[in-house]
């Protein structure tokens, strides 16, 4: 992204923070733990889920999405699976 925008990449890292309050690292997770809210609640495993996002394991997976929702992804999915997922988001 950095040789793109003509950037080194921490002159990209300052301008991200900049416009968007949030370091790109930061931006990336948040995306990547959406996708996994929307994929649980679709009924996709968590293995699966964290898998396919790019966690490690599902530790990792467990850790950010707790923190950002509030509940657990195996929680969060027998949930969803009922027809009740929450939607609020939990930002700590």
């Amino acid at each position: 992204m950095a040789a793109a925008a003509g950037l080194d990449r921490f002159q990209l890292c300052r301008a991200f923070r900049a416009e968007h309050g949030i370091p790109p690292y930061t931006y990336v997770l948040r995306m990547r733990v959406a996708r996994a809210y929307a994929w649980l609640a679709a009924g996709r495993p968590v293995s699966e889920v964290a898998s396919a996002l790019g966690f490690c394991d599902q530790s990792q997976l467990h850790g950010h999405f707790r923190r950002a929702f509030g509940i657990m992804p195996g929680a969060f999915a027998r949930v969803a699976r009922r027809g009740h997922a929450p939607l609020a988001v939990v930002e700590r």
